[in-house]
């Protein structure tokens, strides 16, 4: 029992160890958002990325892909951090900001979005009209990959003992549908600003180990990888913005965003686009 516990309060310090570097590491990500400088790829994907601020557009034009995150599901008010996002960023910016189209779909996993990106003209085309792309995507992945261990069932309240190295496995289709996803908007439009909205944890306080915490950073953290192997993506991370005061932020349903909820993720977004 001593061993198990010396065991998780390892585990304990890594996490807390990995997300201090984590935001370190985004602090320094965030000042070239809107001036970007050239980074060297090394194997990665070859993107001919045209680097163009945003601060040198007349206009902000929109496209919102992903889940029900991007899509504002629990938010009582309607407008989803899409919606505070545009009233937030014409005031911040003083330009005129467009939304082209909100193609998020309730419950959507990484390899539906990616399928959709290849097969569907309507994706490409709205996607060529934007300067500014939002994405959320893998929530549903990762809650599929924990109720599959929990026995198939759809409560993911009543999941617990997640096998992180199982998981992990789980995942690592997920992972690469992601990695692919956001190539693809990339070679869809080199010129776009791209951001992902990092997942966050709303079991939080229910998970007294915290592994679903790890898990989620460790996810987080290869997006953000793949994210800054390019100079007009950057990820966006929310995991701070609800743990530790989940029922001040979350819908009714205790999985989604509330309207304050989603007010914070916007803000989180202005500030990384200032």
């Amino acid at each position: 029992m001593g061993k198990s516990r010396w065991m998780w309060g390892l585990v304990g310090i890594i996490s807390l160890l990995s997300t201090l570097i984590f935001i370190f590491g985004f602090g320094y990500a965030v000042k070239d958002i809107l001036n970007p400088t050239a980074v060297s790829v090394g194997d990665g994907p070859e993107l001919n990325v045209l680097e163009e601020p945003l601060v040198t557009k007349e206009e902000i034009h929109i496209v919102a892909l992903g889940d029900s995150l991007t899509r504002g599901t629990g938010d009582e008010t309607g407008k989803g951090y899409v919606g505070h996002l545009l009233e937030k960023l014409a005031k911040a910016s003083g330009k005129k900001v467009k939304l082209v189209g909100n193609l998020a779909v309730n419950g959507y996993r990484s390899d539906q979005l990616l399928y959709d990106l290849h097969n569907k003209k309507g994706e490409a085309y709205a996607l060529k009209q934007a300067n500014l792309v939002l994405l959320t995507i893998g929530g549903n992945d990762l809650s599929y990959a924990a109720l599959e261990q929990s026995g198939g069932g759809n409560n993911l309240n009543e999941v617990s003992d997640i096998d992180p190295k199982k998981l992990e496995k789980q995942l690592k289709e997920p992972k690469e549908n992601v990695k692919k996803i956001i190539e693809k908007i990339g070679k869809i439009n080199p010129r776009a600003k791209i951001v992902y909205i990092g997942l966050y944890n709303p079991y939080y306080e229910a998970d007294e180990s915290k592994r679903s915490s790890l898990v989620i950073q460790q996810w987080n953290s290869g997006v953000f990888e793949t994210l800054n192997q390019f100079p007009n993506m950057t990820l966006v991370p929310t995991q701070d913005l609800f743990e530790g005061q989940p029922t001040e932020y979350l819908a009714g349903d205790q999985f989604h965003p509330n309207g304050a909820g989603y007010e914070r993720i916007a803000d989180r977004v202005v500030q990384a686009l200032e």
